[in-house]
């Protein structure tokens, strides 16, 4: 089951992501020094056997990749502070 997410802190125009990755945008959402959350497109073929995020700071924010038993999704977070909310998100998993 897919969930959509179109809060004030959205940002794109695709809102669908998977159900590992409603933790983290529902984390992020929380967290005042998130300015924006991008997600990008789900990606049926790459798979993890076990959930885990992969983090990269990026110009302006952090690049998360939410990996899951049937999905990999990848969502761009605007911040000030990328490596405080990679802390804050590695406590999810």
């Amino acid at each position: 089951m897919k969930n959509h997410y179109n809060g004030q802190k959205s940002r794109g125009s695709h809102t669908t992501h998977t159900p590992m990755a409603d933790k983290v945008i529902k984390a992020a959402h929380k967290m005042p020094y998130v300015t924006g959350i991008n997600q990008g497109r789900i990606d049926p073929k790459a798979k993890s056997k076990q959930p885990r995020l992969k983090f990269s700071v990026i110009n302006g924010g952090l690049e998360v990749k939410v990996l899951a038993p049937g999905s990999m999704q990848v969502l761009r977070l605007s911040t000030t502070c990328p490596l405080r909310v990679e802390k804050e998100l590695s406590k999810l998993f």
